[in-house]
């Protein structure tokens, strides 16, 4: 389980990455960018003192942003309703978990890891399927030495029947045996 959840992350975070490096713009100025059937519209910054904003349809109310974090990037498909958001705290992994915790404690999830440097889970929630990653900060970067505290919020919008079909299960689906 835990080399699937580093995957997961690592691809999450990879494609962050290669779409920040391809210089879709900073928040000041960002010009959307087209890519499939969509609005690709990426948004990040470099000066943390300042965080990149929630796009306007980021569905808020299900998914809140943990309290004053550091946004660095943001990425959405308008169209589609994706996001990606890449967020830093100043507050311990504990209580930025504690928060996603009580948020999903009533969803339907689908995998969940919870140890001292890391809380991941997934699942279904509101039309969304959603990961949320609460990781130790391992960012060299000194302007981002601060915040010890990595947070990941992944959403797409659920396939139809999904949250039906996951109705009867609790917890986390079986891992398949080695």
């Amino acid at each position: 389980m835990k080399k699937h959840t580093a995957s997961i992350l690592a691809v999450l975070v990879l494609a962050t990455a290669v779409s920040l490096a391809a210089g879709c713009g900073k928040e000041k100025g960002a010009e959307p960018q087209k890519q499939g059937t969509g609005d690709l519209n990426i948004k990040y910054t470099t000066d943390t003192k300042q965080s990149v904003k929630l796009p306007d349809s980021y569905p808020a109310k299900s998914f809140p942003v943990y309290k004053d974090v550091f946004i660095l990037a943001a990425q959405s498909m308008e169209k589609e309703k994706s996001y990606i958001l890449t967020c830093f705290s100043k507050d311990p992994l504990q209580k930025v978990s504690a928060f996603y915790k009580d948020l999903f404690k009533n969803s339907q999830v689908i995998s969940l890891t919870e140890k001292d440097d890391e809380y991941t889970i997934m699942g279904v929630k509101d039309g969304y399927t959603f990961t949320v990653c609460v990781v130790k900060n391992n960012e060299q970067d000194k302007e981002l030495k601060d915040y010890p505290t990595s947070l990941l919020i992944n959403l797409v919008p659920a396939p139809e029947g999904m949250a039906e079909s996951l109705k009867g299960m609790s917890g986390n689906m079986p891992v398949p045996q080695k």
